[in-house]
């Protein structure tokens, strides 16, 4: 249901991105990714150094969507927590490798997700070269008034600074 997501309207035609969708260029990808995500740092782990990227990004009122993929294994740590910005990273090819806490990792296959507010917590995770992940960045301001609005208070740090994988099926010593 993902794979053609940010690809193709309900239609079947194609999206037309006000962006350039491919590069190979580390700039390009940071410029694109600082502005769609926020700022972080990236590093291949592989022995290919240089991108094979896809960017393709929407706007839905104030959150973005994106779909995105280095091409090749990576590194994402030191995420801006001054951007504001949660973010749910959701694989659709490959497999992506969160930091939970500092000693357990959750991996997240084709249809799971992982939640983390970068606004108040740092965020690592591990790309293989084979990943490519249907995205939401959400200003935490955003999070906070759905709070206000639907509970009628704002919950404390202990939920913004959980993170956690969720959907797919159940695996034997997760979470």
């Amino acid at each position: 249901m993902l794979k053609d997501a940010l690809i193709y309207d309900a239609r079947g035609n194609p999206i037309r991105q006000h962006h350039k969708v491919n590069s190979r260029d580390w700039d390009e990808i940071r410029d694109w990714s600082n502005r769609v995500y926020m700022p972080y740092r990236v590093a291949p782990t592989g022995a290919a150094a240089t991108p094979a990227s896809t960017m393709h990004s929407a706007r839905v009122g104030r959150i973005i969507v994106t779909r995105f993929a280095y091409g090749i294994p990576v590194r994402v740590q030191d995420w801006s927590e001054d951007a504001g910005n949660a973010v749910v990273l959701t694989t659709i090819a490959g497999n992506a490798r969160h930091a939970a806490t500092a000693r357990q990792f959750e991996d997240t296959g084709i249809g799971e997700s992982f939640v983390a507010d970068c606004s108040r917590i740092d965020h690592l995770i591990d790309f293989d070269p084979d990943h490519l992940q249907l995205n939401l960045t959400i200003p935490h301001a955003v999070l906070e008034q759905a709070c206000r609005d639907w509970l009628g208070f704002v919950p404390g740090d202990a939920l913004w600074q959980h993170k956690c994988r969720i959907g797919g099926r159940a695996r034997p010593g997760s979470r």
